[in-house]
């Protein structure tokens, strides 16, 4: 595979992939590089036999800044950490502080000071995050918020990240990327055979969970990379972060080096858009490697 300049200064990446239980999106994060894994549900224990990764429990808060702050002999040899999931990490930044607080629980103080207090709680947490210098990949759960606020027309239901809206706010202003994958689902009319009425029921497709990148009104999303609308996740959870890596990787050369690295299509890329560059320089790497396989 030819080196590959890259032109821009590398700098980590920072992001979020939720979706709903059983999608797929810790088998996603624990395929990116030189993963180290915070965990503080338990839940990851058990990819260990099908991914190479590092792997640290944490039960409390105390123990998140001991594992950020690069208290463990595995710490300086990551490339990228991963907390899988930060629902959970939210609830610890809540149990803290009603401890520390002596709160019955985080609406105690009223008017919305605890989620203030546990928002600027997780504002330095991202802050310790980014000065680590590595990548960073936060796995959440997703929620339906039944009534999205719509000033331009009718109100309607979306999914979105399952945090509290001012760590939400934070997360998005903070992450590079933030993804949503879901599966496939087929719409279709059936009819009851009790009633003889007709109803809309949704149906999964069978196909494998797709990964959404940019925001439409069924979801939050966003990414600086041109990345295509849809991403496949497939089987193969290595290949699949490998695509997204490369609009990663493609995001750090400039124009030139893209049209270096997509040298049989010379013909027209130079006619071609940067989102355009983008993308025909992924689909080259991605067949480049399926080459070599």
């Amino acid at each position: 595979m030819p080196i590959i300049k890259e032109t821009k200064q590398k700098i980590p990446f920072r992001g979020l992939m939720y979706g709903e239980q059983g999608v797929g999106k810790s088998r996603w994060a624990l395929a990116a590089p030189g993963v180290l894994a915070i965990d503080p549900t338990g839940g990851l224990e058990q990819y260990k036999k099908r991914a190479d990764f590092e792997l640290y429990r944490i039960t409390s808060l105390s123990e998140l800044h001991e594992a950020i702050g690069g208290g463990y002999p595995e710490f300086d040899g990551a490339e990228t950490l991963v907390l899988d999931e930060f629902g959970a990490i939210e609830q610890m930044v809540w149990t803290d502080l009603c401890q520390k607080n002596n709160w019955h629980n985080i609406k105690s103080p009223g008017w919305g000071d605890g989620y203030d207090a546990a928002a600027e709680v997780v504002r330095n947490i991202l802050a310790a995050l980014e000065q680590t210098g590595k990548n960073v990949i936060l796995t959440a759960h997703a929620t339906v918020d039944k009534k999205r606020d719509n000033p331009l027309g009718q109100d309607y239901a979306r999914f979105d990240i399952a945090l509290h809206k001012h760590v939400r706010q934070l997360v998005w202003s903070w992450s590079d990327f933030q993804l949503f994958m879901r599966h496939p689902v087929v719409v279709a009319e059936v009819k009851d055979p009790k009633t003889g009425n007709v109803k809309t029921v949704g149906m999964e497709s069978g196909a494998t969970p797709i990964i959404c990148t940019t925001t439409a009104p069924g979801y939050a999303a966003k990414n600086r990379y041109h990345c295509r609308t849809e991403l496949p996740r497939g089987n193969e959870p290595n290949k699949s972060f490998a695509e997204f890596g490369h609009y990663i990787a493609a995001s750090r050369l400039d124009m030139d080096e893209l049209r270096a690295q997509v040298e049989h299509h010379k013909a027209f890329s130079t006619q071609l858009r940067e989102d355009q560059l983008t993308q025909l320089y992924v689909h080259t790497q991605m067949e480049k490697e399926s080459n070599h396989e």
